[in-house]
């Protein structure tokens, strides 16, 4: 029961991580660069150091709703062999998961540093 635990965890924080991963490339090429990257004239793919974590973080963006939907999959399995006996704790397993995936993904559309505008343009 413990992998199922480590899944529903690790999915249910995977989109604070694909915005820290992209959070931390705008800021490597803020310091390559020596200014913050601007959209339309700074291209993250044609900045040298900044390539292949472009890749990587372009990578876990597009592997985003496989995550749900394998967080969705784990929910229900802990519902289904955990959830009659611990309701309770499920019902803050949930709301968790829908904490983290909210406020990552507002995060993301509020895009204070206009890190995510540069980062898909």
């Amino acid at each position: 029961m413990q992998w199922l635990a480590r899944i529903t965890a690790l999915t249910a924080l995977y989109p604070w991580l694909c915005a820290l991963g992209i959070y931390l490339t705008w800021g490597m090429a803020w310091l390559t660069l020596g200014k913050p990257p601007r959209p339309a004239l700074d291209d993250p793919k044609t900045i040298t150091f900044i390539a292949f974590p472009y890749s990587v973080v372009d990578f876990m963006l597009s592997m985003l709703p496989i995550a749900l939907m394998v967080l969705l999959l784990a929910l229900l399995a802990q519902g289904i062999l955990k959830g009659r006996k611990q309701p309770r704790r499920y019902g803050r397993i949930w709301g968790m998961a829908i904490l983290l995936w909210g406020t990552a993904l507002a995060l993301l559309f509020w895009d204070p540093l206009g890190a995510f505008n540069w980062f898909l343009d």
